[in-house]
């Protein structure tokens, strides 16, 4: 239970988390991006489990990194398109 909610659909393994991170970890390699992966998708990679299943993304982006990123991961995510506003902010 989170915050008073019964979670009630369906259960996130580690490897849907995996397949989920690769396009993303993928294209910060193919672009030269700095970054490491943490939460327990890093501690099971090293032998220690967890209960619960969680990635932490850190990378080290410029505005460089924003069209080629996003021309790498639309086909693997969503991206709506009043976000690409190519490094404009939100808004």
């Amino acid at each position: 239970m989170r915050g008073g909610i019964e979670w009630t659909g369906p259960s996130l393994s580690d490897t849907d988390l995996l397949q989920a991170l690769t396009p993303v970890l993928e294209s910060f390699a193919q672009l030269g991006v700095r970054h490491f992966v943490g939460g327990s998708i890093a501690s099971s990679a090293h032998g220690v489990s967890r209960a619960s299943i969680d990635a932490d993304v850190v990378a080290e982006l410029s505005l460089r990194h924003v069209e080629p990123l996003i021309a790498s991961l639309q086909s693997a995510c969503y991206i709506p398109e009043e976000r690409e506003g190519r490094g404009n902010g939100p808004g």
